[in-house]
């Protein structure tokens, strides 16, 4: 039979009291939990939120696990794949057999090189990494 104060009036009472003597109140002892009462519940989420997350989601995952081209040898590529004819192939590797480098660089802003594909770029680092003028 401990002392308690009332929630409501603030005044000691017996935990054994139910209602208050000084208030009246029901339960002294027991707080009510007002912001439980007065939150409201959480909403879900709309449904057109969820579908385009979801959608989202599996384009995401989609993109990550597709089939795409096996990255190769950029040294494997043909003078075809790379939008360039047999002469550049046959410039560009006796370049790197002779270490010249300047002119292998120089040739990445060349006209003839200029808006060609990626792989003849690949290709043009590959050689020159090769013959010792880059590093990745």
């Amino acid at each position: 039979m401990a002392l308690r104060p009332c929630v409501e009036c603030k005044k000691e009472i017996s935990t054994d009291a139910d209602p208050c003597p000084s208030c009246g109140r029901k339960h002294p002892h027991r707080a009510l939990l007002a912001s439980s009462r007065e939150a409201p519940k959480p909403q879900k989420p709309p449904a057109v939120a969820v579908l385009i997350a979801l959608a989202f989601g599996a384009w995401v995952f989609w993109s990550l696990v597709k089939d795409k081209e096996p990255r190769r040898d950029p040294l494997t590529y043909t003078a075809a794949e790379m939008g360039v004819n047999d002469g550049v192939m046959v410039m560009m590797d006796a370049l790197a057999d002779h270490q010249q480098c300047e002119p292998m660089k120089l040739s990445l802003r060349a006209p003839v090189t200029r808006g060609h594909n990626s792989k003849f770029t690949d290709y043009v680092f590959a050689r020159m990494e090769r013959a010792g003028c880059y590093r990745r």
